[in-house]
């Protein structure tokens, strides 16, 4: 029996496989990316404040965070495959409702919608991983995941802009859809069930809440699932805070602070890619510490030369690229690990690891974006103890490993 388990989970790790669940993970980032420079056409479209648009990346990461708590059960109890096609199918009609909005209150709430899709999408993606594999196998899944991933940061706002330009903000939506459509049966027969009937958990809504008490009160799920949101937790935080930096203390205009922000998201393509082939010669512990390390030095390096005239906005943006470079080390690594504590329950796993690392960034942007307008050293300080943290928690992670 275990021999056809194992020839079974081979099958399942297949180049189509890989590729499929890639080009979805590229699809739920291009819903953030794609359309951030069509945000002020939108607004002028429906007659609103530019603010107001940015309230539909906000909902869309929320009803992610939120909508993988709920789905996490679901699908140790459905299976995989079904929910992944139906998260496809819910992000492909919310695509096309959205270019269809009459007024800014729908728009809102279909990206709402389409982030509960997004949601449902990646707890069954990630469970489906954790299936098939685990450990290093697991790591490099998520590694090649993860780099393919880093690319669409880079290139989908540009493509975006691109689109808008030619064809109007609501091409960019209508490109959405036609992508989510493809994908959804491309998935339909390139990916298996791998949940098996046997590992299927009864679904008990009164317990849910126990169920995630049981996962975050383990530590070997607790630790690493902390250093991972510390990590996107430092991301964010420099996501919230550049622009206003960038732009109106060290005065790039928009076209350099797009390279220069670019420039800096390519350092984690370049660590995620690089984590992928360091894992066959080291272990994910020195990979993760590793990472910890260039993450926390990319903080000293930028905040040193903020207070520094001589070295000035050059080092400042050579620390960020130091610091994300390490984040694509050790992300994978850190993932895995945190997956591989749990036996069952792995839908619920991945919800709460999954949600862990957006509710907390989510936190940290406001309390950056408040700190840099009173002051950039403020902003500094913070990122600065966030990578601190990062690091402390990393080792704890393997304080009691071998």
């Amino acid at each position: 029996m275990q021999i056809k388990s194992q020839k079974k989970q081979r099958r399942s790790i297949n180049p189509q496989f890989i590729t499929t669940i890639s080009l979805v993970v590229v699809l739920c980032y291009m819903a953030i990316d794609m359309y951030l420079a069509s945000m002020p056409d939108i607004a002028r479209y429906f007659e609103t404040s530019y603010s107001k648009v940015q309230l539909s990346l906000t909902f869309y990461l929320f009803s992610m965070a939120i909508g993988q708590l709920f789905f996490g059960p679901i699908i140790d109890y459905f299976g995989r495959k079904i929910p992944f096609i139906l998260g496809i199918f819910i992000y492909c009609l919310c695509s096309i409702l959205l270019s269809f909005s009459s007024s800014i209150e729908l728009f809102l709430f279909y990206r709402v919608i389409q982030g509960l899709g997004v949601a449902l999408i990646y707890v069954s993606l990630v469970s489906m991983i954790r299936d098939v594999s685990k450990g290093k196998v697991a790591a490099k899944i998520f590694a090649i995941i993860i780099t393919i991933g880093a690319v669409t940061p880079i290139l989908a706002p540009a493509m975006g802009g691109y689109i808008d330009q030619i064809f109007g903000w609501k091409a960019v939506f209508y490109t959405l859809f036609v992508l989510s459509f493809i994908l959804m049966i491309v998935s339909y027969f390139t990916l298996d069930e791998t949940l098996k009937k046997s590992k299927r958990i009864k679904i008990d809504f009164k317990n849910i809440f126990i169920v995630y008490f049981e996962i975050i009160r383990n530590r070997d799920f607790l630790i690493p699932a902390l250093a991972t949101c510390l990590m996107y937790m430092y991301v964010f935080a420099y996501i919230s805070g550049a622009s206003y930096s960038y732009r109106e203390v060290y005065g790039l205009d928009a076209k350099t602070f797009g390279l220069v922000f670019g420039a800096t998201g390519s350092a984690l393509l370049f660590g995620a890619m690089l984590s992928s082939k360091i894992l066959e010669l080291l272990s994910m512990k020195n990979l993760s510490i590793a990472g910890a390390i260039f993450i926390t030095i990319g903080a000293v390096i930028s905040f040193l030369s903020s207070e520094i005239a001589i070295i000035g906005f050059d080092g400042i943006v050579f620390g960020f690229f130091v610091s994300f470079f390490g984040l694509g080390l050790a992300e994978a690594s850190l993932f895995s690990i945190a997956m591989s504590s749990q036996k069952k329950a792995l839908g619920a796993t991945a919800a709460l690891l999954g949600s862990l690392q957006l509710l907390l960034p989510a936190i940290v942007t406001l309390i950056a974006g408040y700190l840099v307008e009173i002051s950039n050293f403020y902003w500094f300080v913070l990122l600065f103890v966030l990578s601190i943290f990062s690091l402390y928690i990393t080792l704890l992670v393997f304080s009691k490993k071998v």
